[in-house]
């Protein structure tokens, strides 16, 4: 009796983790499938793409967000090979993202454009990004796709004479089949 007790007990302290960690995964085809954040995937070609898998960063509504990417002027690319469901992400506006002006590339700084790209089509793409713009929550289904390519262009403006990121791309992960 004494060890169903303690069974019980120790099953109460840990269903709030177990359940947590199920609500991470997603259950297809008779097995969990753990997400895996895009930072964290190899990539095949990078051209002036950043990566912060370990920052955190705030947009200019109060949220935070992990695992970002951003460009001033860039792309990156990765090699699904057709094992992923969804991609999603939120793509936001930095909190310190108050002035206008040109940049160092001589675009309007509030010129932004997002694009995401699978097997060379575009299948989204978000411009004129400024300090209004509301955090959007992103999903693509990339289903059979072979390659993704994620790229910002005009992103930035200048604050205290240095070009600074306007918007990025946090919370990116992919859904394994």
């Amino acid at each position: 009796m004494k060890k169903a007790l303690m069974f019980l007990f120790v099953l109460m302290l840990c269903m709030p983790a177990v359940l947590a960690e199920c609500s991470e995964r997603r259950y297809d085809n008779g097995v969990y499938a753990q997400k895996v954040r895009l930072c964290d995937l190899d990539w095949f070609s990078k051209d002036r793409f950043h990566l912060d898998p370990g920052g955190v960063n705030k947009d200019n509504y109060g949220n935070y967000y992990d695992n970002e990417m951003y460009a001033v002027e860039g792309s990156i690319d990765y090699f699904l090979g057709g094992q992923y469901a969804e991609l999603s992400g939120t793509l936001f506006v930095h909190n310190r993202a108050t002035n206008t002006g040109y940049s160092i590339y001589g675009h309007l700084w509030d010129t932004v454009t997002f694009n995401v790209y699978l097997d060379d089509q575009l299948i989204y793409s978000r411009k004129g990004l400024d300090v209004r713009f509301k955090p959007e929550p992103l999903l693509f289904n990339v289903r059979g796709a072979q390659f993704l390519r994620i790229e910002f262009l005009n992103n930035c403006y200048i604050d205290t004479g240095m070009d600074r990121v306007l918007a990025m791309f946090g919370n990116a992960e992919l859904t394994p089949l």
